[in-house]
């Protein structure tokens, strides 16, 4: 984001504050080669009694305004307000809201079996936020009547059977109690290939 004067935090001076949107120096007041326009905090970085929530602070306000720097005089001049502002404000609500951004993938080892033989699968939820962690966060899958479940490499939840309509097997879930940003949780299920009937 350009400015003629823009209002940003020193990256020497962001304390404990976690930058949304960095601009390159130097400012006008403060110094610096790089800063932060905008920080957050979070995740117990306030004191109590406010330790629970989220807080963020911008320093450049023109960033937000749509009136004109004179001179020279409109229609001439150009808004303040960057094409990006809306983006980054979006981006704020996804942090205050405590949005989750996650992906889950199954992969299968091997990908065929005989009845009889031993297999695997691993299933991964990976936390896509570069702010948020997930925390009690439960990866649960049906275990088809075709496949029998032999182990897991953590223990799951449960193993009760899926009562659900249309479901055909056991359902099995796991717990993690949490996922940092960029982190993923897995968990992998050993089975035997119990006939060739699978819903």
């Amino acid at each position: 984001m350009v400015g003629l004067y823009v209002g940003a935090i020193p990256a020497g001076d962001y304390g404990s504050g976690l930058p949304l949107i960095t601009v390159p120096g130097p400012f006008t007041y403060g110094g610096g080669a790089t800063g932060a326009e905008m920080l957050a905090w979070e995740g117990g970085a306030l004191n109590a009694p406010y330790s629970a929530g989220k807080l963020v602070a911008s320093f450049e306000t023109n960033a937000w305004a749509t009136a004109c720097f004179p001179p020279p005089a409109p229609p001439a001049c150009t808004e303040d307000q960057s094409v990006f502002a809306n983006e980054a404000l979006q981006n704020v609500y996804t942090l205050l809201s405590g949005c989750l951004r996650y992906t889950v993938t199954k992969t299968f080892n091997p990908t065929s079996l005989s009845v009889g033989q031993t297999g695997q699968f691993t299933i991964c939820a990976t936390n896509t936020s570069t702010l948020n962690s997930i925390s009690n966060y439960s990866i649960s899958d049906t275990i088809a009547t075709c496949l029998t479940y032999n182990s897991s490499t953590s223990t799951p939840t449960s193993g009760n059977g899926n009562q659900s309509a249309g479901a055909a097997g056991t359902l099995y879930w796991w717990t993690f109690a949490s996922i940092a940003p960029g982190a993923s949780a897995c968990v992998t299920v050993n089975f035997t290939a119990a006939n060739t009937t699978c819903p």
